[in-house]
């Protein structure tokens, strides 16, 4: 193993393979733009929970309103379970 010095790191440009996010959450960032009452399917509650955190994240970065909550529920429709987040608001 031979240690060299001055090689300069090269920028970040992937976040987990993925391009980068203004929100630094790319999978999700559409859900930035949920209104209260709207909705998003998932097909695991893993990737609901994913969902939540990362915009649990955006809030905290500011680019969300204090108050805006997502709330995970499973739901069955038509015979089939998956999970279902909507925005809502903290009382």
């Amino acid at each position: 193993m031979k240690i060299e010095k001055n090689i300069p790191m090269p920028a970040r440009t992937t976040t987990a393979g993925l391009p980068p996010s203004k929100y630094g959450t790319v999978m999700y960032e559409d859900m930035v733009t949920m209104e209260i009452g709207d909705s998003v399917r998932f097909d695991s509650k893993r990737e609901a929970t994913l969902a939540c955190n990362a915009m649990d994240r955006v809030k905290r970065k500011g680019h969300l309103p204090a108050n805006a909550k997502f709330e995970q529920r499973p739901v069955v429709e038509n015979g089939q379970e998956f999970v279902r987040v909507w925005r809502t608001v903290i009382d």
